[in-house]
């Protein structure tokens, strides 16, 4: 039956060009394990049967893709290799999304929602730090940083809800609270915890800019423990790559859904093609901000008021408008551009203005 799907791939018409090399030498991988394959499993039906191999007016590196991707679905590990290398490579198990940190009996705790709360945890630590370092008292921030935790929280569910509404909530809207398991937009949850702060600061006649400078600097902190569990979860992954450090999400993910429904995998394949980790890309970039932060924040925080949380608007618009652009996770766009990288232009702008208004400031005093 592979052979059958072969032979009706191999004669398409060579208008396109040439599959480039490191597809083709998968389809020739493919092709040469086919006849050992079936030699083992001669009298199953597990392959396919849905015109998984018509064109479709697809080009040829889809349909190779489609192909190769079938047939690594269709491997079964057989009873007596259970246990060896050859099996655990192909256990459909050994992947890399993990959503469940804990699962005994009732008790399930989800690694996005743990990386979440270690994130905070985390982030308090270093505000009180901050605070004791520069003689502020922390104690009254507490309320504040958890007032932003929660608002933040409900203002990036409530953005991804209105942009994923008609694919994923309009048929499930019980699924809106289940914030454990992802689907966040970051941006959403940045516009509305600056809200709370600012009604916060109004109401206890705080001074803006020093308040904001201190919260700037943890944000990227607690940002990136949000990335990990969007890694482990297996959301906001990037394109489809042959790097050295693409990972294969397994059966069920939202890569592995997204691409089958795009016909790049067969609905049976044990796991998605390899994706850039941009999860993974971000949490590393949003980590050395939060380096570069809190070198800023100890050095200008009583002179500069307001240079910390430009740097920050200017340093993530950056980081964010050029993951976009590895992303491959459906995206709503405004433009040539996605939600975020709009947004990222305009936080640049805010961001730089701010930075102008703090050097001003630093020079005149």
């Amino acid at each position: 039956m592979l052979f059958a799907a072969a032979f009706a791939v191999r004669p398409l018409p060579r208008a396109d060009g040439p599959l480039e090399p490191s597809i083709q030498n998968e389809v020739d991988h493919a092709l040469d394990r086919a006849a050992a394959w079936l030699g083992r499993h001669a009298d199953t039906n597990a392959l396919p049967q849905d015109d998984l191999f018509k064109t479709n007016g697809l080009p040829r590196e889809r349909i190779a893709l489609r192909l190769v991707s079938a047939q690594r679905g269709a491997v079964v590990v057989d009873a007596d290799e259970r246990g060896t290398d050859e099996a655990r490579r192909r256990d459909p198990e050994r992947t890399v999304m993990h959503p469940d940190l804990i699962s005994i009996g009732f008790l399930h705790i989800k690694t996005y929602g743990a990386c979440m709360a270690l994130g905070f945890l985390v982030a308090w630590q270093v505000v009180s730090w901050l605070c004791r370092r520069t003689g502020r008292n922390a104690e009254p921030l507490s309320n504040l940083l958890m007032l932003m935790m929660v608002t933040g929280i409900v203002g990036a569910r409530a953005a991804y809800v209105i942009e994923h509404w008609s694919s994923e909530f309009a048929a499930h809207p019980g699924q809106i609270i289940r914030v454990d398991q992802g689907g966040l937009m970051f941006y959403g949850g940045l516009i509305l915890a600056m809200a709370a702060f600012l009604v916060w600061c109004l109401a206890r006649r705080e001074r803006i800019l020093p308040l904001i400078d201190l919260f700037a600097v943890v944000v990227p902190l607690g940002h990136a423990f949000g990335r990990i569990g969007c890694f482990f979860y297996g959301c906001c992954y990037g394109r489809l790559s042959e790097s050295a450090c693409a990972v294969a999400f397994p059966r069920g993910s939202p890569a592995w859904h997204e691409q089958m429904r795009d016909g790049l995998i067969a609905n049976d394949a044990l796991r998605a093609l390899p994706v850039l980790p941009t999860q993974l890309f971000e949490a590393t970039a949003v980590l050395l901000l939060f380096g570069a932060l809190f070198f800023l924040y100890r050095r200008f925080w009583k002179r500069a008021p307001g240079l910390v949380f430009g740097c920050y608007l200017v340093g993530y618009a950056c980081i964010r408008f050029g993951i976009e652009v590895l992303r491959g996770d459906p995206r709503a766009t405004v433009g040539p551009f996605s939600i975020s990288q709009t947004i990222s232009l305009a936080l640049l702008l805010a961001g730089g203005a701010l930075i102008c208004r703090s050097r001003a400031h630093l020079a005149a005093h």
